[in-house]
């Protein structure tokens, strides 16, 4: 699976970059929302994980612009937040991804999400 991990933190982009190789999964990275955005402009990602709150463009409008940008099919998108998730998943933008993770990442509920991504069968909501 190739995936694009979007964070402005550096130690939580080399962290799950490792896990997710470690896990055989191609793996791309961006410090922004801005970076993220022309990165999938010019390459096909199978999965995208979001950071929340970032400089230069937030998690939010980068979801946006991949829904808006990509024609053929919804983008998978695993939102990450720091915030209160509950309140994400209530609002009018829950639309946007898949699943939302309440940061600290549990890495195995990361990689049972991308299971779940990768195999369809359950895209839900969750925290």
């Amino acid at each position: 699976m190739n995936i694009l991990i979007v964070d402005d933190n550096t130690q939580v982009l080399t962290t799950i970059q490792q896990l997710l190789k470690k896990h055989s999964h191609n793996v791309e990275i961006a410090k922004n929302g801005l970076e993220a955005f022309e990165l999938a402009q010019n390459r096909t990602f199978d999965l995208y994980i979001v950071d929340h709150l970032m400089p230069v463009m937030n998690g939010l409008q980068l979801c946006k612009n991949l829904h808006n940008s990509c024609k053929a099919s919804k983008p998978n998108i695993i939102f990450m937040t720091t915030q209160n998730a509950q309140l994400l998943i209530e609002s009018q933008e829950s639309g946007l991804f898949l699943f939302i993770l309440e940061k600290p990442i549990n890495e195995r509920y990361l990689l049972d999400l991308i299971e779940s991504v990768f195999n369809q069968n359950t895209l839900v909501h969750s925290l």
